[in-house]
C-alpha cells in the first residue's frame, strides 16, 4: 500500500504502525509517530491501522552533548 512518509511516498506491505516502524528498523525509544495529523502513543501503535494514503510522520529524538 502506498503511505505519505514524512512527505514522501513510499510503498509499504504492513497493517499497522509497530509493523511499519519495525520494517523501517526504526529505534522505538525517541520516536513520535503522527498519523494523520494526530500522535500516536507508542503503546496503541499495534492497534492503529493503516491504510492507503495514511500520511505519517516519524520523528526520532536524540541526544547529545
Amino acid at each position: 500500500m502506498e503511505l505519505i512518509i514524512n512527505g514522501e511516498k513510499e510503498n509499504h506491505s504492513v497493517d499497522n504502525i509497530l509493523d511499519l516502524v519495525e520494517t523501517k528498523e526504526l529505534e522505538k525509544s525517541g520516536l513520535v509517530v503522527e498519523h494523520n495529523k494526530q500522535v500516536i502513543k507508542a503503546e496503541n501503535w499495534n492497534q492503529k491501522d493503516l491504510q492507503e494514503g495514511d500520511k505519517i510522520e516519524l520523528i526520532s529524538f536524540v541526544g547529545g552533548g
